[in-house]
């Protein structure tokens, strides 16, 4: 859908997918002809299982990453980063887009090699003047942004200790420590989630969504309490599976391994051949090639910083030198460099998407899963820190049923100092042994004491372009 007011035109279902290599040195890029366009995105996802950050000029707007703003072809997966509502199938601005005004940096950290950003939402196109009221409102919105926001309130891969016992009360304290905890309520001393700061509202009308990993708790087994300025219990008690984070259609949950490969676990030989694309591939190998190589067996074949998973089709046996045949390559590989690796492991559960590496020591090592098969594929041992994996695992579960703020009272959910909100987990299962972890997420709008010159512009350039954007 698009339209043209004078000489400017207006593309209302605008899209743009930035790759990490789009970027420039400084992690920065313009829109196309920004001299003359400008834009209003009102969604924004990623494929970056760690956090990224989205801004324009010096202004960071938001950080995401896959999890709670997922890439919009994410599978099994309904958690979106809207800024607009959606009404009749048009988009309807509600004052928390973010803007991007004419000439322009957009400043994106934190992607890695092939990942990916989306945006959607409205492009101006043939904007001739800075003090058009298009481009003058998104300036007056782009000030805005530091006090009026969607921020995701995201506590990640907190610790769930071993002395959370048999109804034992245990808070998520995010405040005065230096990272979240878990740690036992005292009523005497109570210790909070979300305080918010002087002359600043938090408005909390969106679901509060866990992802639970603990071997020996179930999320059934763990009741989910709020308790107001430390002495007001709201006598909300859903159990975390009805929590589900990603809410979806009872197909996922996120999940993260960690895998500390030795020497002795890799079982991989050198290619002596220089190897180029194509099918039905021969590398040639030393002699007593390991006995984990067998035809019909998925393979990755890689040097520093290159690597990709190939399936054996045939191996042919000789004195000094052995064939390998690969079905296929996609890239080139140096002969006396390059190596086939089998596969380390498994992952625990069956992927549905492809398989992030969120952490990775060593930066030369390569770190591939075959989505079909969960096999785990690692060419450098590393027993201290390891490898740690992410993806969305195949479940069967009610993921849509997710509990939500806007059930509570509206002072509950618009909070202002100085008052306080505390998360409070009761084991209703039984006495672990082992620690587990914890991930906690909920999209809260953030107002800070705006100042009037900046409200008064965004006000007025609003009067000018609220027909535009209808």
């Amino acid at each position: 859908m698009g339209g043209e007011v004078g000489k400017m035109e207006i593309i209302h279902d605008w899209e743009w997918v930035i790759y990490k290599e789009d970027l420039d040195a400084n992690n920065e890029i313009r829109l196309e002809d920004a001299e003359t366009s400008c834009a209003l995105i009102r969604e924004i996802g990623t494929d970056s299982a760690n956090t990224i950050s989205f801004g324009v000029e010096d202004i960071t707007y938001i950080r995401i990453n896959k999890l709670i703003a997922p890439f919009y072809k994410s599978s099994h997966n309904l958690n979106r980063m809207h800024f607009s509502k959606i009404r009749d199938g048009k988009w309807v601005t509600t004052g928390y887009e973010l803007p991007v005004p004419i000439d322009s940096d957009i400043s994106i950290h934190g992607l890695g090699p092939r990942e990916r950003v989306y945006v959607r939402g409205t492009l101006f196109k043939g904007v001739l003047r800075a003090d058009d009221p298009i481009n003058r409102y998104l300036r007056a919105r782009m000030v805005e942004v530091p006090y009026k926001r969607l921020h995701p309130l995201l506590y990640e891969n907190v610790t769930i200790p071993t002395s959370f016992t048999f109804n034992k009360k245990y808070i998520l304290r995010a405040y005065e420590v230096p990272t979240p905890v878990m740690e036992e309520w005292d009523p005497t001393n109570p210790e909070y989630t979300i305080v918010p700061e002087k002359n600043t509202k938090y408005i909390l009308n969106n679901p509060i969504q866990v992802l639970w990993d603990h071997k020996e708790i179930p999320p059934e087994g763990v009741e989910f309490r709020i308790w107001y300025d430390g002495t007001e219990d709201l006598k909300v008690r859903p159990r975390l599976d009805h929590m589900l984070l990603p809410p979806s259609d009872g197909k996922s949950k996120w999940t993260e391994e960690t895998f500390l490969p030795d020497s002795s676990a890799i079982k991989a030989t050198t290619i002596e051949n220089n190897l180029a694309p194509g099918t039905n591939v021969m590398a040639v190998v030393a002699t007593g090639v390991p006995e984990k190589f067998v035809p019909g067996m998925r393979v990755m074949v890689c040097q520093s910083g290159k690597a990709e998973i190939a399936r054996i089709t045939e191996i042919t046996p000789g004195e000094t030198s052995s064939a390998i045949y690969l079905d296929k390559l996609r890239n080139s590989y140096t002969g006396g460099v390059a190596k086939i690796v089998g596969p380390l492991t498994a992952l625990e559960g069956q992927p549905l998407e492809p398989v992030n590496v969120k952490f990775k020591a060593i930066p030369y090592a390569n770190v591939l899963v075959d989505p079909k098969t969960g096999e785990v594929f690692i060419d450098q041992p590393n027993t201290t820190s390891g490898y740690v994996l992410g993806y969305f695992r195949h479940i069967e579960s009610s993921g849509k049923d997710i509990f939500t703020m806007a059930r509570l009272d509206r002072k509950y959910r618009e909070l202002e100092d100085p008052h306080k909100l505390t998360f409070m987990f009761i084991n209703k299962y039984g006495n672990p042994t082992i620690e587990g972890k914890l991930t906690l997420y909920t999209l809260a709008q953030i107002i800070k004491a705006t100042p009037p010159e900046v409200q008064n512009a965004v006000q007025r350039t609003w009067a000018e372009v609220a027909t535009i954007l209808a």
